[in-house]
């Protein structure tokens, strides 16, 4: 979802450098708007470069607070949220002529839910997407912060010398911050949180890279052609030592493979993220497959959501994470259509506990029939098979 939801968060902010060049065109507020409510529609936590640019407009008022640019504020903003409000109101009707509004409100239910799910303290909200880049590519987070603060505190400065200039840099200073607040905002560590920080975080990066270079051409004229020669080296140098970092036991894994010396399931379920459950579930949905119908639904309790996809085969109930089943309604309405497999195995929050109203189920009405390392398949007792 991150990869996706970082398309239009990027481009708000790609906008918002013609904004802050004097194009102020409506327009482009508009879209600016527009381009807010998709990324909230993604997750609502994901609005980083819509108050970015918010925040950057309400620093230019601060900078001159006049009646003029006061009103000129408040049109502004005024035009972003009806950007907004169209794009959102858009959507509300579209599911509520399908009948269908009600689910779409259970998609935020959901998502306060598993804010709640976390017992660790605030701190972790800015300290976890820190430990995430670092193991992801350590120079690009390095390079993103010194810039940061290098901005932030020239930025008096600057912002008389080149007060647009000033105004962009401050936006994307913004992005990095609060995209770190979003990215840690559940305070759960998973890795792909952390690609919410990728684009501020590049975006910094060449800053930097462009000053440095600025700095260099600017110190010994006569040694430029040395420099132009050791300074791109460099980067490369800084790319690929980052990449054997982080990517180490992947690469190794990953030889190891195309050498023959392991097979495509060893090496996902021991080099990759999350591998091991992913091979799993490759190997639950397959069985699955080969001893179902197409109309057979199954019940999954376990974090393995993706069952349901590579087994082309329905869930019995209206949410595929266990963790909601009990949140919308009687968690026994699972059993309704009557599944012919329910997979029992660890979930996120709970790596052993069974509720009650499933165990009673399986011991009523199901048999183990088959399991895969930590998972159990259970087959309904009257099925055909």
């Amino acid at each position: 979802m991150e990869l996706f939801a970082n398309v239009p968060i990027s481009l708000l902010i790609l906008l918002s450098i013609a904004l802050f060049s004097k194009q102020k065109k409506p327009y482009l507020f508009f879209t600016i708007g527009a381009l807010g409510a998709i990324s909230f529609l993604f997750k609502a936590v994901y609005i980083t470069s819509l108050l970015a640019v918010s925040l950057t407009l309400f620093l230019e008022l601060m900078l001159k607070p006049t009646k003029k640019y006061l009103f000129r504020f408040l049109k502004n903003i005024s035009i972003i949220l009806s950007g907004y409000i169209i794009i959102i109101g858009l959507v509300v009707w579209y599911f509520s002529v399908q009948g269908l509004f009600s689910r779409v409100l259970l998609v935020f239910q959901a998502g306060s839910q598993y804010v709640k799910f976390s017992t660790s303290p605030w701190y972790f909200i800015l300290l976890i997407p820190i430990i995430l880049i670092v193991r992801a590519n350590f120079s690009l987070l390095i390079f993103g912060i010194l810039s940061s603060f290098r901005l932030l505190i020239h930025f008096p400065t600057s912002i008389k010398r080149n007060r647009t200039r000033a105004l962009m840099h401050f936006s994307i200073v913004c992005w990095l911050f609060i995209s770190i607040i979003a990215a840690g905002f559940s305070r759960f560590g998973f890795g792909h949180y952390g690609i919410l920080l990728v684009p501020p975080l590049s975006v910094l990066f060449g800053i930097e890279i462009s000053e440095l270079w600025s700095i260099i051409k600017k110190q010994n004229k006569n040694k430029l052609r040395i420099k132009s020669f050791i300074f791109p080296f460099f980067l490369i140098f800084i790319v690929i030592g980052n990449t054997f970092f982080s990517s180490y036991d992947y690469l190794r894994g990953y030889i190891n493979y195309r050498l023959g010396n392991i097979r495509l399931a060893e090496f996902a379920a021991n080099y990759t993220s999350m591998g091991s459950i992913s091979v799993s579930a490759q190997e639950i949905a397959t069985y699955i497959n080969q001893n179902t119908k197409p109309e057979d639904f199954i019940f999954s309790w376990t974090e393995l959501a993706q069952i349901f996809y590579l087994a082309n085969r329905r869930s019995s109930v209206d949410v595929i994470w266990p963790l909601y089943v009990s949140s919308f309604g009687p968690p026994e309405r699972a059993f309704d259509l009557k599944p012919v497999y329910i997979i029992i195995g660890p979930t996120f929050f709970n790596s052993a506990e069974i509720p009650y109203w499933l165990s009673n189920e399986l011991g009523n009405s199901y048999h183990l029939e088959k399991s895969f390392n930590q998972h159990d398949v259970y087959r309904f007792n009257n099925s055909e098979g």
